[in-house]
């Protein structure tokens, strides 16, 4: 609160744990701000409903038990233009209630001091416009001393805005109370099962929790906690270089130097620190939470005020460079049966990559050989890239033994902004296997084999399951021996083709209490190749295929199961050939 009020800081970001107070903290800060300062202020919940529920049960309470806010707001007490839930105007200053969900209740303030309550309940994206506290900070421009105040309990680590405000903070303090045996300042941590400090119990009694410190490794109660954790004890919010805040609200270095105050703040605080809750009873939430992932996660984010990480499934790009073998697609593997080509289309080109095929055995995932990566230039809006490709997907590919090899099936996306051109190229292309497809989310089989039709075209459109597909890629790219479902490379892909290719992961979420398998692409990853192979395996369901007819035809049957691996060390500064 001291810093709340301090002039000299510009941004205050608390990260905290439910329960700790912070919607006190700002009525006060408001009624200081408004009786003392004569300064502008407003307030947004994460929605509208927020807001009105906010004024009635926090903001008129205040005024009405406060008498010094009284003496600036008269019409406390009565039906006013000056009293509204949207607005309440002090005599020399105004204080706005907004909800957050729209981008116009951002829009035509001129304020002082803002906050944002509840900041991770908003919209990362407030109507395409940007995030919450962007705006919100935008209405500060112009102020003498302009204040931004964000407090929340963080959720999802990857899209928390609380998280992502701390990150930015010029420093970011906890709360530090000395061991009542040896003195030593600490911030009191969860810990962990083996960490050397933290919460311990015995026996599975929630009763018998105690704070085992870092330094003596002695162990004290939350009685002994609470005779130490005041500032005449030494307690204090230091950070981790050592500054901390005295009790006049002056900062001090390590030295105990004054130090000019940071621009940007943040404070972390959890339940433990408060007296409001007993040791016992976060011991015993934690155990309620063995084996209920939603359990956890609330445990996470409302006691230890922590953004919770969610589990997720991903690729090594590296392991994957490491095992690239010397085969290129002048020459392709003799075991290659079937050839498949998927093609992404973007803005300002095509990206396509070449598959080779074998399967042996019926019910065995097939091995996959990646041949080529091509990136044409030029505007899809335009036919000479189409004349590109058309020219790529009637190339001939030769393998060991002199066999002749064409592409099969080609599968292009149509999302994205050139439609029209895709189904165009591919309508012309029928009896040559070229289908125009559009990527489904959720349990879809990888191909759907009754076509869609557009209306809008007049063309057919093939549906696939993408995020089968990214399943059934990400199970063989783990798979370490050669033969079924194993996935080979040429020399040709370069470091950067592999984290396209592994760019997204997979995390389970949970809707409605369900869980829920989700691809997500993060935030400045590309993942073009691995667009190109999701299509390229579609491309290869598309159509059925007699491998047994195919080996036996090109003799195939008994070729060497794989060509020789390359040691690559020598390849690895080797420039981008192929990529953005």
């Amino acid at each position: 609160m001291d810093c709340m009020g301090n002039d000299d800081i510009r941004e205050v970001t608390l990260i905290k744990s439910a329960r700790v107070g912070y919607s006190k903290m700002i009525l006060a800060c408001m009624g200081y701000m408004a009786h003392h300062k004569k300064r502008n202020q407003a307030i947004w919940q994460p929605v509208d409903e927020d807001s009105i529920s906010w004024c009635k049960t926090e903001l008129d309470t205040f005024i009405r038990d406060c008498k010094a806010m009284q003496d600036i707001f008269p019409w406390w007490n009565s039906r006013s233009k000056y009293n509204t839930f949207q607005q309440k105007t002090f005599l020399t200053s105004i204080l706005h209630i907004r909800g957050g969900k729209s981008a116009k209740s951002y829009r035509r303030l001129s304020l002082d001091t803002a906050y944002l309550d509840e900041l991770d309940g908003f919209d990362q994206d407030i109507e395409s416009e940007g995030k919450p506290d962007a705006l919100a900070a935008k209405r500060l421009e112009g102020a003498s001393f302009p204040k931004l105040i964000c407090g929340s309990t963080p959720r999802i680590a990857t899209t928390s805005l609380i998280a992502a405000r701390a990150s930015h903070a010029d420093r970011t303090f906890s709360y530090h109370v000395p061991c009542p045996h040896c003195n030593t300042l600490q911030a009191l941590e969860w810990g962990g099962k083996h960490a050397d400090f933290g919460f311990k119990w015995f026996n599975d009694d929630p009763e018998t929790a105690v704070y085992l410190c870092g330094q003596c490794h002695a162990t004290f109660t939350q009685m002994d906690y609470l005779t130490v954790w005041d500032y005449k004890h030494g307690a204090r919010w230091q950070d981790d270089q050592g500054v901390w805040i005295d009790e006049d609200c002056r900062f001090r270095g390590a030295d105990n130097a004054i130090i000019s105050p940071p621009k940007a703040i943040t404070f972390k605080v959890w339940t433990a620190y408060s007296p409001q809750q007993t040791w016992a009873g976060i011991v015993s939430d934690w155990m309620r939470c063995k084996g209920d992932p939603l359990q956890l996660r609330t445990f996470i984010n409302t006691t230890l005020g922590q953004a919770y990480t969610e589990s997720t499934e991903k690729s090594d790009p590296a392991a994957l460079l490491s095992r690239r073998e010397n085969y290129t697609a002048a020459q392709l593997p003799a075991r290659i049966l079937y050839l498949t080509a998927g093609v992404d289309c973007q803005d300002d080109r095509l990206e396509l990559t070449i598959i080779g095929w074998r399967q042996d055995g019926r019910d065995s995932p097939p091995e996959s050989w990646g041949i080529e990566h091509l990136v044409l230039r030029g505007d899809p809006a335009r036919m000479e890239v189409w004349e590109q490709l058309d020219a790529v997907l009637k190339r001939e590919y030769r393998s060991e033994g002199n066999r002749i090899l064409r592409i099969s099936a080609a599968c292009i996306d149509s999302g994205g902004h050139h439609t029209a051109q895709v189904y165009a190229f591919c309508e012309a292309r029928k009896g040559r296997h070229v289908y125009a497809i559009k990527g489904m989310p959720g349990a879809r089989p990888v191909w759907n084999h009754r076509a869609g039709k557009s209306q809008k075209y007049r063309a057919q459109v093939w549906h696939v399951g993408s995020d089968t597909a990214k399943d059934a890629w990400y199970s063989r790219l783990r798979t370490k021996e050669e033969g079924p479902g194993y996935c080979h490379f040429p020399l040709e892909f370069t470091e950067r083709f592999f984290e396209q290719l592994t760019a997204e992961q997979v995390r389970t979420k949970y809707s409605k209490g369900r869980p829920i398998r989700e691809w997500f692409l993060p935030s400045g990853k590309r993942n073009e190749a691995l667009d190109c192979y999701v299509y390229g395996l579609a491309a290869l369901h598309s159509r059925p295929v007699d491998w047994h007819q195919l080996a036996a035809q090109t003799g195939a049957m008994t070729a060497p199961r794989a060509a020789p691996r390359a040691d690559t060390r020598s390849r690895a500064g080797r420039s981008n050939e192929w990529g953005l």
